[in-house]
């Protein structure tokens, strides 16, 4: 069911927003780890000698250079599993089952972009077809689009849609008919000239890696067999689009596919959706997703740590427009600061659009122990993400009955993810809790009354005795014979 599901009603969102290419590479990817698993289990099934034979790797790299993001055999089916566990999420929302929901996915998504990695600095490159872009960062440095490599050529090279970035390791594309460069440290020139000095044979140099075996990128899947998601940009692959992979953990929009779901699948009951991200990170990839939708019913906004050479290096000026609003905030930002900049932007942002489903991307790498040295970025505490909850579930009362989907983003210390989230559900299971009645008047406690008592106060209020207690004035008047 969920599988039917999943293609049925997931997988056109999915093809919205990401591009074909992107998603192929993606798939191929993990079909090339997964035989790489596969060779490695029979190696190690057929290994009769003590010696240690190299193993094929399990893990591709997806990032290029930067090298901040790999992908294993499941990783695209547990990033798929993650999509559907948000749109059943929006769902139930939409539905009436439920209030809001929190989705604790795995991994996270708000840094891919419509071709997986985004233009480094410039979020509005995405807009222009990939033949176009005048330049590409790669790791930081730019990198031109001179001299496209063809695409025939491309076919035949050996290394063609090989998972990783097409590069050797340091950036530089891999020439046709050469295979992937050795990964081996190079000998230095001082040990050779001693070792010819001392008579000694040169080593043989490593053999070249073979490239892995998966089908060339021309060769589309069910995943991204067709696409709306810049059908133009993904009609022919480039040299360009190589080093456009999952970046900052991510392979998924997430956040950008459950909005899309909704506006898709409940469109009579969802027509505009805000998505608040509260991420130490600028989400780049969701702001390019929502410039390239060109369209005014989806709003982004965002408050995020900004310094130079703070990833993702975008997002780093306030910009306040009717769907997109980025607020960047210096290192060691305090609580009280962090809450006011979100009254005085983000609030009346909401208030102007007026969204039929908020969406969270609810990161927790903002917190004061969320990094690795345990000093955050900002400073933010427990309580602050208890009062952010508080904010969002009061816009989402206000503006669409409630609806609200957190889903989880950021947060590597475990100790301060555990509590914040903890924090976080409380909160919104507050918010969803019904209002209590309205208070009855209570009687006042039982009271010890005599018995003689007692039936006076009873005879009192009987009707029959209400009758003769009414006879008894003219009973006892004096009469006339």
């Amino acid at each position: 069911a969920s599988v039917c599901y999943l293609e049925a009603r997931v997988l056109p969102a999915v093809r919205q927003v990401h591009s074909a290419v992107y998603l192929e590479k993606l798939r191929a990817t993990c079909a090339a780890a997964a035989a790489s698993e596969e060779r490695r289990a029979a190696r190690m099934a057929t290994a009769h000698t003590k010696r240690k034979a190299p193993m094929p790797a399990l893990i591709r790299n997806l990032s290029g250079i930067t090298r901040d993001t790999y992908a294993s055999h499941t990783s695209l089916a547990a990033a798929l599993c993650a999509v559907l566990a948000c749109c059943k999420g929006v769902d139930a929302i939409v539905q009436g089952e439920a209030v809001n929901a929190f989705c604790v996915v795995r991994p996270p998504g708000h840094h891919a972009g419509v071709h997986g990695t985004t233009v480094r600095g410039s979020t509005e490159a995405a807009d222009l077809p990939l033949e176009e872009s005048p330049k590409r960062r790669v790791g930081g440095r730019p990198r031109s689009a001179e001299s496209p490599k063809p695409a025939a050529a491309e076919a035949e090279s050996p290394t063609a849609g090989a998972p990783s970035d097409g590069a050797n390791g340091d950036g530089k594309p891999v020439p046709a008919g050469r295979a992937r460069r050795s990964h081996h440290p190079p000998r230095r020139l001082e040990e050779e000239e001693e070792g010819k000095q001392l008579g000694k044979p040169k080593p043989p140099k490593p053999p070249p890696l073979k490239p892995p075996l998966q089908p060339p990128l021309q060769k589309q899947s069910s995943v991204g067999s067709t696409s709306d998601a810049s059908t133009e940009r993904a009609s022919s692959p480039t040299p360009l689009i190589k080093d456009r992979c999952g970046q900052g953990f991510c392979l998924l929009n997430n956040v950008a596919i459950a909005a899309k779901y909704a506006l898709l699948q409940h469109a009579a009951a969802v027509r505009r959706v805000a998505i608040i991200d509260w991420d130490l990170h600028h989400g780049n990839g969701t702001e390019e997703i929502v410039r390239s939708w060109g369209c005014d019913n989806v709003l982004y906004a965002s408050l995020h740590g900004a310094e130079q050479f703070f990833y993702p290096e975008t997002g780093t000026a306030l910009q306040l427009e009717p769907t997109l609003v980025n607020v960047p905030l210096a290192r060691g930002t305090p609580p009280d600061e962090y809450l006011a900049a979100f009254d005085r932007y983000v609030v009346p942002a909401i208030d102007a659009f007026r969204p039929d489903l908020l969406l969270l991307s609810c990161g927790f790498d903002a917190h004061r122990d969320d990094a690795p040295d345990l000093s955050g970025f900002i400073r933010l505490e427990v309580e602050t993400y208890t009062a952010l909850t508080a904010r969002a579930a009061a816009l989402a009362k206000r503006h669409c009955g409630g609806r609200l989907l957190s889903l989880l983003e950021g947060g590597y210390n475990l100790d301060a993810l555990e509590k914040n989230a903890e924090a976080h559900v409380v909160e919104l299971v507050h918010q969803a809790a019904p209002p209590p009645p309205p208070a009855e008047p209570r009687l006042p406690g039982r009271l010890v009354v005599p018995r003689r008592e007692r039936l006076q106060l009873r005879a009192q209020t009987h009707p029959v005795v209400q009758f003769f207690l009414s006879l008894l004035p003219w009973a006892m008047a004096p009469h006339r014979d």
